[in-house]
């Protein structure tokens, strides 16, 4: 339920993702924040003591506590703010080098899949993204496990709601269909769920968001489902729709559709 909820809330906050915070989390959270203190208030390192616990290569100091990358994820009430800190260097190579590699496969993606929670990704770097997927023939080649298959999903269907890019969202559900079933490595009903409703926030329009949500759904109900899968789907898109009025008209159709398949 708070999954779904949370899902649901992207249209506002899209930067925040609850899946990637843990108690310990907390504590990175807080030394991100004094972080960017350092950046932006430098005068107050004019102190001797902050200034001796600040310097990069004091023992025991303040960079020893800092871990990269979760001191730099998005908290909880600042889900529509840009990211206040510069993508490392590294990390912007990483994803340059790994966007231009031939054959581009899954492999590719790392970098970038990794850095979307924390960081803006350039104008550059997304245009080659949608160039490659476009190459992939829709096929995300390379794949080792659902799992790998889920996180990329999630980190670009991430992506697609913070740029509020149509287009990308629309490529990915068409690379949902191709692997949410018969495939080695299919992700699963749930996750296809999942993954489209956090789509569908990615449109600028209420209603052409649910439009297209409806049609992803009904894509599904209308395959080749077994009943647990049928009643999994049911039960998640009746969740959501006690949650959000404006679903219940549009997923109509598909809640039809899963409830003919044989129990």
């Amino acid at each position: 339920y708070a999954l779904l909820k949370a899902i649901l809330d992207t249209k506002t906050t899209p930067r925040w993702n609850p899946e990637l915070y843990d108690p310990k989390d907390i504590f990175a959270d807080h030394m991100g924040r004094i972080y960017t203190c350092r950046l932006t208030k430098r005068q107050l390192l004019s102190l001797p003591h902050l200034r001796r616990v600040m310097h990069p290569d004091a023992k025991d100091g303040f960079f020893d506590q800092l871990k990269w990358p979760r001191a730099f994820q998005c908290g909880v009430l600042e889900g529509d703010h840009p990211p206040s800190n510069p993508l490392p260097r590294r990390w912007r190579d990483a994803i340059s080098q790994q966007l231009a590699q031939k054959p581009f496969t899954v492999r590719s993606l790392v970098a970038l899949v990794n850095a979307v929670p924390y960081a803006h990704i350039s104008e550059p770097q997304f245009d080659k993204l949608m160039k490659s997927i476009s190459e992939l023939g829709f096929h995300l080649k390379g794949l080792k496990s659902a799992d790998e298959a889920s996180v990329i999903f999630i980190a670009l269907s991430s992506l697609s709601v913070i740029r509020k890019d149509e287009t990308l969202a629309k490529t990915l559900g068409i690379l949902l269909r191709r692997h949410v079933l018969g495939l080695e490595h299919a992700i699963g009903v749930h996750m296809y769920f999942r993954t489209s409703l956090w789509l569908s926030r990615a449109f600028d329009s209420e209603n052409d968001g649910l439009a297209w949500l409806a049609d992803q759904i009904e894509h599904l109900a209308f395959a080749d489902l077994n009943a647990r899968d049928a009643d999994m789907l049911t039960s998640e898109i009746e969740m959501t729709c006690r949650m959000s009025s404006q679903h219940w008209i549009p997923l109509s159709r598909a809640r039809k559709a899963l409830s003919m398949i044989p129990r």
